[in-house]
């Protein structure tokens, strides 16, 4: 990318503007032009930052979403039952045996199919959130 970039603007010359600027150009944008007025790095950086800061639930969403096999219904289906990581380290808490922990997620249903997680899924979120220490 970076050497098409550096080949594509080899023989122009670029304009730092502000976006409002930009907007305001009359002339229609072509790629061919040997002036590009381009928006600088602070405005940029500026209009891509997510402002919202992330509710827990959110968070633990987007955490269940790193493991292997996780899809995006699937971690909605375990957010219904278990919104943060704090309901879901009280249900493993109140399981009876490691095998009931480990199969704790395995039934939630999910996806318009309405298909199980599965024991694999479960067995992971169960070893991240059940094993004191480091993990292997």
């Amino acid at each position: 990318m970076t050497r098409y970039l550096t080949s594509y603007y080899r023989n122009k010359r670029l304009k730092a503007c502000a976006l409002a600027d930009i907007l305001e150009y009359d002339e229609p944008y072509c790629i061919n032009n040997a002036e590009q007025n381009l928006v600088t790095f602070e405005e940029l950086s500026q209009s891509t930052v997510k402002n919202k800061p992330l509710t827990v639930k959110e968070q633990f969403g987007k955490q269940l979403m790193q493991f292997h096999g996780m899809s995006g219904d699937k971690a909605a289906a375990i957010l219904q039952f278990y919104p943060t990581p704090n309901k879901l380290l009280r249900a493993y808490s109140e399981a009876q045996s490691d095998k009931e922990r480990q199969s704790l997620l395995a039934h939630i249903k999910f996806g318009g199919m309405s298909r199980n997680i599965g024991i694999a899924i479960s067995r992971n979120v169960c070893q991240l959130y059940c094993t004191k220490g480091a993990l292997t």
